[in-house]
């Protein structure tokens, strides 16, 4: 079924092209042709038409997972050493661990919610550690901070606003294929120096 919607998209596709050839529109049917090449792709590739979310799992959805800053002030541009403790609700191998570092910038406007960027930074940990119902475990995550920038005019009219989200990624310790996937309660943290991304 996949394949014949492909060829139909395909040949209306061609159909759209060589009209516009004949009458020199491409301009008018440009677009047209554009978003026919779209819906193909989105056909030929799987999973492209719908973004996948990370699927959470409900076999360690009791996970707890507690984050460490450091004492004092956290300057950007140096090396932190964040500490995850982490208690599992059975037991289970920890395999890796993805720390989301998010940077938001919010206008210095009423009602002083709108979102005027985002980005997130991907740290990404190979763990490699056995945890057994109910134990805790402490796990080291040396990260690196962005590197300063200076302040721009903007930087005036925006406040900047930081968080540390972890992702967990669990196996079955019985050496089973099973894998499960923890989303953490995002911290938010402060940085020192200047802000301007």
């Amino acid at each position: 079924m996949r394949r014949l919607a492909i060829v139909v998209l395909l040949a209306a596709l061609g159909l759209v092209g060589w009209d516009a050839q004949r009458r020199g529109e491409w301009a008018r049917h440009g677009a047209a042709a554009g978003l026919l090449a779209v819906a193909a792709g989105a056909l030929a590739v799987p999973g492209l038409r719908h973004r996948r979310r990370r699927q959470r799992s409900p076999e360690v959805a009791a996970t707890k997972v507690r984050i460490e800053m450091p004492e004092g002030p956290i300057e950007l541009g140096k090396r932190v050493t964040v500490k995850l403790v982490v208690t599992a609700p059975r037991d289970v191998r920890l395999d890796h661990v993805l720390v989301h570092l998010v940077n938001r910038r919010f206008e210095k406007k009423a009602p002083l919610d709108r979102v005027v960027s985002q980005s997130t930074f991907i740290y990404r940990f190979a763990v490699d550690l056995s945890l057994s119902r109910g134990g805790e475990k402490s796990i080291d995550l040396p990260m690196r901070t962005l590197s300063c920038r200076e302040p721009t005019r903007e930087s005036k009219y925006v406040s900047i606003s930081w968080e540390l989200a972890p992702v967990l990624y669990f196996s079955n310790s019985t050496g089973e294929k099973a894998k499960y996937v923890y989303e953490g309660t995002p911290v938010p943290i402060q940085f020192t120096g200047p802000q301007s991304f």
